[in-house]
């Protein structure tokens, strides 16, 4: 079977890959997370967390499905490699998100009942 692309593409593939999920992860959704808890946005954070978790799961099946069909390792560790880095941070993050929007509803809830 022929690669999918050869080790330079892959490295491309990889490097673009992985800056754009820091970026993605450490601006929107690791700094746009406090914004989102104090003004209430929920939907809003929830419905990037949840893009985000589902790019990861993408991107393992398309890792998975290069490892499955015995393409040269450098074809499938990257989409490998990012697709679990995703998946398993952001994962791990949604659900102190969503601990914090908890928080946040219990604070307003003691308020008016004050």
């Amino acid at each position: 079977m022929n690669p999918w692309f050869n080790e330079q593409t892959a490295g491309i593939i990889g490097g673009i890959l992985g800056s754009v999920i820091g970026i993605w992860g450490g601006g929107v959704l690791g700094g746009m997370s406090w914004f989102y808890i104090k003004k209430g946005w929920k939907k809003l954070a929830c419905s990037l967390y949840i893009f985000t978790i589902a790019a990861g799961f993408v991107l393992l099946g398309i890792g998975i499905a290069g490892l499955l069909v015995k393409q040269p390792w450098y074809v499938w560790w990257p989409f490998l490699l990012c697709g679990f880095i995703t998946t398993v941070i952001i994962g791990s993050l949604f659900l102190v998100l969503l601990r914090l929007f908890a928080q946040r509803e219990r604070q307003i809830m003691e308020i008016h009942d004050l």
